[in-house]
């Protein structure tokens, strides 16, 4: 004799078998357009931490961190790599990897300099959303420069490899689409100079730093 088995009725299966809903891609635009509603209150988060390290720097006795102020640094650029990585910030969410790793490898080989933590807060300045960008071609300059700080220093990344190489492929690719927009409006130069082999002092000098314009 056989017996039958009636499983009974769940709203649940009921609402799968309608369909409906919204693809992949509508819940990727609406995810982004709620990010971008509160990308202002990001933008002061970026801000108010890039000046929390201006800060430090300008607080440095003979050039050299107490290791607590290393260790805020630290900090700092941390909550800038959380917002920069949010709001899709390529060029800053590199720059502030990059001093991450460089605090990181100071603290670990006990060498407290401020002047590659000092190189990498100017580059985080200018790449600051509150300010015009730079072109592409700056901005690939910029990074490339700090990619040399690390590697000067043999500072092992702390996020994994490569995320200065892809920003700058990123900047790459976007001046190449864009020359003809980016070209007439750079005026002077960064004062960006690249470092020299022998040199240990790892700056970067600003002679002639651009002026910032508000955006």
């Amino acid at each position: 004799m056989s017996a039958k088995v009636h499983f009974p009725a769940l709203l649940l299966h009921e609402a799968v078998a309608l369909g409906g809903g919204i693809t992949r891609e509508e819940a990727i635009e609406a995810a982004l357009k709620n990010v971008r509603a509160i990308s202002g209150e990001g933008d002061a988060s970026i801000e108010a931490a890039i000046q929390a390290l201006e800060t430090l720097v300008e607080s440095v006795a003979l050039g050299q961190f107490a290791a607590i102020q290393l260790h805020a640094v630290l900090e700092q650029a941390d909550q800038v790599v959380t917002m920069a990585g949010t709001f899709q910030y390529e060029a800053l969410d590199s720059a502030s990897r990059s001093l991450c790793d460089t605090a990181d490898g100071l603290l670990r080989q006990g060498r407290l300099e401020a002047a590659p933590v000092a190189v990498h807060v100017r580059a985080m300045r200018l790449f600051s959303p509150l300010y015009a960008a730079p072109a592409p071609e700056v901005s690939v300059h910029i990074l490339t420069e700090l990619g040399k700080v690390t590697a000067h220093y043999n500072f092992a990344p702390l996020g994994g490899a490569g995320h200065l190489v892809l920003a700058i492929f990123q900047c790459q690719r976007r001046f190449v689409a864009d020359a003809p927009t980016y070209r007439h409006k750079v005026v002077g130069g960064l004062g960006f100079e690249p470092r020299q082999a022998e040199s240990e002092s790892a700056v970067l000098p600003l002679d002639d730093p651009p002026t910032m314009t508000p955006v």
